[in-house]
C-alpha cells in the first residue's frame, strides 16, 4: 500500500468514526446549551441518600430540551418496577402504569394534567379490579364498583361527587348481589 493510500483510509475511517459518534445514542447528554438531551438512566449513584445501591437503575427514560419525553420507567430499590409514564413536555401525559413494590399492576389508565382521566382500573394486592371512570378535572365520575375480600361489595355513581352509595355484603350462588 502506498503512502498516499494509506493515509486516505486513515482519513476515511476517522471521517466515519466521527460521523457514527455523533449519531449514536449517547447515554446521560447534556448539550452545548446545558440541556439534558436523549437516553437517561438515574441510578444509585445519582440518588445519594436512597436505597439503591451505586449502579443500581433507579430510573430511566428520555429528555429533549431538558423536559422529560416518551415513556419513563422508574423502580423500586428492589428492581421491581414501580411506574411506567408516559410524558410530553415535561408532564405526565398518556398511558400511565403503578406497580405494588411485589410487582403486581396497581393502576393502570392515563393521566393528564397530573390526574387520571377517562376508564382508569386500580387492582388491589390480592389482583381485584376495581374500575373507575374520571372526568377531565380528575374527579370520579358515573358507576364505580368496589369490589373487597370476603365477598364485600360497595356500588356507587359519582357525578363530580357521591351522590348514591349501596353497600352489598355477599353474593349468592347464583352471581347476585344481596343488600346488606
Amino acid at each position: 500500500m502506498t503512502t498516499r493510500t494509506l493515509n486516505i483510509f486513515i482519513l476515511t475511517l476517522g471521517i466515519l468514526f466521527d460521523i457514527k459518534s455523533q449519531t449514536a445514542d449517547t447515554i446521560n447528554f447534556i448539550d452545548s446549551n446545558n440541556k439534558k438531551q436523549g437516553q437517561w438512566i438515574y441510578t444509585g449513584k445519582n440518588r445519594p441518600g436512597t436505597c439503591y445501591k451505586p449502579d443500581q437503575k433507579a430510573e430511566e427514560g428520555k429528555y429533549k430540551d431538558n423536559r422529560k419525553i416518551g415513556i419513563w420507567t422508574e423502580y423500586f430499590c428492589n428492581g421491581n418496577i414501580k411506574n411506567i409514564l408516559t410524558f410530553k413536555d415535561g408532564r405526565p401525559e398518556g398511558p400511565a402504569k403503578l406497580f405494588y413494590e411485589s410487582g403486581k399492576i396497581k393502576e393502570d389508565g392515563t393521566w393528564q394534567n397530573n390526574r387520571w382521566v377517562g376508564k382508569c382500573k386500580m387492582y388491589t394486592e390480592d389482583g381485584k379490579v376495581q374500575e373507575y371512570t374520571f372526568e377531565q378535572k380528575g374527579r370520579r365520575e358515573g358507576m364505580t364498583i368496589y369490589p373487597f375480600e370476603k365477598g364485600t361489595v360497595i356500588q356507587g355513581r359519582f357525578s363530580n361527587s357521591p351522590d348514591s352509595i349501596k353497600e352489598y355484603k355477599e353474593v349468592d350462588k347464583k352471581d347476585t348481589l344481596k343488600p346488606k
